[in-house]
């Protein structure tokens, strides 16, 4: 039988020659629906405990047996895949709780919305971390995937798709001003090269205070922006955008578009792509360097105008 450590290691572990520099604060709970598992594993299931031996089936479950601010980790194993259907399928609302996939390509766990146009992951719970999921859309005219609502989120090294349809959002807040307060969005890559529904990959449409978008590919056809800020975000404080790459394929859009020239923040290291130059970017007021434009329609690039101070 497989020893338990359920305290930790009082020094370092070396586990098959890979050492474990860091232990969690808190549980650690795995879920895994793939069928891929050693052979002494257990079919996952609900019923089960949630250890490496005995994991669980469903994401939500195991968000549920995790406790507020105590550093609960959950790791969702490859080739694991569910589908929301509405807003109740995975509801991270306890604070502090993390869920990294693991595994590459395809074979990092995927969650794809089908049915209706409600299915949505809601993240009310604050110092939350979602890492290396697959999310895909399955539902036409789908409201968003990732619906935050909490302070402190972090989205990281995940990817956003188009499935069989196109949705309007991959990732919004837009619940109340000040409830996603230091958003952070890194390292993520968006895909909706279709034309039809989509107004944006991400959409800011209440006013916060320090969210971060960094390192992020966006490719869509986009009805207003790549990353999109609304008149119901148009006063956004220390929000910056760097070292993106955004490309907006529908004629006569931006790549990023601010509302008003109320925000304050940067724009940063991020390459942009729409069809009319100087146009590609409406940067609301924010600050801009060394910010790269691409005109589509002529082949035309270079920085955005401006005068260099001597």
């Amino acid at each position: 039988m497989p020893r338990a450590f359920t305290q930790g290691f009082k020094d370092t572990a070396t586990i098959r020659n890979v050492p474990l520099m860091v232990n969690p604060t808190g549980k650690v709970f795995y879920v895994n629906n793939s069928g891929v598992k050693l052979a002494n594993a257990k079919v996952a299931s609900n019923d089960g405990d949630g250890s490496f031996w005995k994991p669980y089936s469903t994401i939500d479950h195991a968000i549920n047996q995790c406790t507020a601010h105590r550093g609960d980790v959950i790791y969702v194993m490859p080739g694991h895949a569910e589908t929301i259907t509405g807003a109740t399928g995975i509801v991270p609302d306890v604070a502090g709780v993390s869920i990294v996939g693991l595994g590459t390509g395809e074979k990092r766990p995927i969650i794809t919305a089908a049915t209706s146009a409600t299915a949505a992951i809601p993240i009310s719970g604050a110092n939350t971390t979602i890492k290396n999921l697959v999310f895909k859309c399955n539902i036409a005219s789908q409201n968003h995937m990732l619906d935050v609502k909490a302070d402190d989120v972090l989205i990281e090294d995940c990817e956003f798709r188009e499935g069989t349809a196109t949705g309007l959002s991959f990732i919004t807040a837009d619940t109340a001003d000040g409830d996603s307060d230091r958003l952070t969005i890194r390292n993520c890559k968006f895909h909706a090269p279709t034309a039809g529904n989509y107004d944006n990959a991400i959409s800011l449409a209440k006013d916060f205070v320090g969210v971060r978008i960094e390192d992020c590919e966006i490719y869509g056809n986009f009805d207003d922006a790549g990353i999109s800020v609304p008149a119901g975000g148009n006063a956004q404080v220390d929000l910056q955008i760097g070292h993106c790459k955004v490309v907006n394929t529908l004629t006569g859009q931006h790549a990023i578009e601010i509302n008003s020239t109320t925000n304050t923040g940067m724009i940063y290291n991020t390459y942009c792509v729409a069809d009319t130059f100087d146009t590609i970017i409406d940067s609301g007021g924010l600050a801009m360097f060394n910010a790269l434009q691409h005109d589509n329609a002529d082949q035309t690039y270079g920085t955005f105008a401006g005068t260099v101070a001597s």
